[in-house]
Parts: structure tokens; C-alpha cells; sequence
């Protein structure tokens, strides 16, 4: 069975001369030194950003619902969004006095990945249609950053940058 799994190895392209190998993120990896003595930091790490993305998304759920209402916002909601965005380390006075550039880092620092900041980017095109809250620029620069950034182009994103570029 070894030699069997060693063959289909090295039929991908995977050479395990002098060394381990270890499955990681859905690819081989070889390491050096036997899979007991791994460094368990590195697991653990990993184990606390998938904490962080799941509490990130639950938080932007949230939000998402919160900001989808098809009537204007009343105190009591307002004071709803404004506890979800503390969940993350923000508030309403902070999205608006932050500069685009300073609210960028402050999310990247936050620990928002590519889709939390287009999702964050969502909900804050759907809050600024409440006349007290304009947020279209920030939105616009999150939009582009998330362009430039991830060296990836998507279609959607370019959709958005459009659309608000032409309002």
C-alpha cells in the first residue's frame, strides 16, 4: 500500500526523497523532521484565524440583516447595527471620521479577508441609503482595493466600482 500511494505521489509531481510529507490546505507538503514533532504553534494558528473568519462572517450576517430593511431605520435598529459593529471593533462615529486609506488598514488590522471587505463594502452601500449616512465613498475605495489588492480580477467587484462611480 506504501509503494502504491509513494507511485501515485510521484505521478503528481511530488518527490519525497529524504522526507515526511504532510497534507496541508489540500496539498503535500514535505517537511524534515517526523509528522510527531511538528510545530503545534502553527496548527493552533491556524486554528484561531478560522475562529476570527467564523466570528467575522456571523458579525456581517448579522449586519446584513440588520441594514436590509426596506423602511427607514429607527433608533432601536440603528442601536442594533451599532452593536454589531462594536462585535468587530467599530462603531458608526469611527466608519464616518476614519479617511478611506485609515479605515482600509483598520480592517486589514481587523482581520477582514477579501470577502468580509466586499461584504462590509455591501452593507455599507445599503446604510447609506438612511439620509444621515453616506458611506459611497469609502465603500468605493474598499471596492477598489479589494481590485488591486487580491491581484485577482472579478467581474462583480468591477460591476460595483461602476455602478457607484456613476451615481
Amino acid at each position: 500500500m506504501q509503494k502504491r500511494l509513494l507511485t501515485r505521489l510521484r505521478n503528481t509531481g511530488i518527490n519525497l526523497v529524504d522526507g515526511f510529507w504532510l497534507m496541508v490546505d489540500g496539498t503535500f507538503q514535505t517537511i524534515n523532521q517526523k509528522p510527531s514533532t511538528i510545530n503545534l504553534q502553527t496548527m493552533l494558528n491556524k486554528g484561531l484565524r478560522d475562529e476570527e473568519k467564523i466570528r467575522i462572517d456571523n458579525v456581517l450576517k448579522t449586519l446584513r440583516t440588520l441594514v436590509y430593511v426596506p423602511y427607514p431605520l429607527n433608533n432601536l435598529e440603528k442601536e442594533n447595527i451599532e452593536n454589531q459593529l462594536k462585535e468587530i471593533g467599530l462603531n458608526l462615529e469611527t466608519l464616518s471620521s476614519q479617511t478611506n486609506d485609515d479605515l482600509i488598514t483598520l480592517l486589514m488590522r481587523l482581520h477582514f479577508d477579501w470577502e468580509h471587505l466586499e461584504k462590509f463594502g455591501d452593507i455599507l452601500i445599503e446604510f447609506s441609503k438612511d439620509e444621515n449616512y453616506n458611506f459611497t465613498d469609502k465603500t468605493l475605495a474598499i471596492y477598489q482595493y479589494i481590485q488591486k489588492e487580491s491581484k485577482v480580477f472579478s467581474f462583480g467587484i468591477n460591476t460595483k466600482i461602476s455602478s457607484l462611480k456613476n451615481k
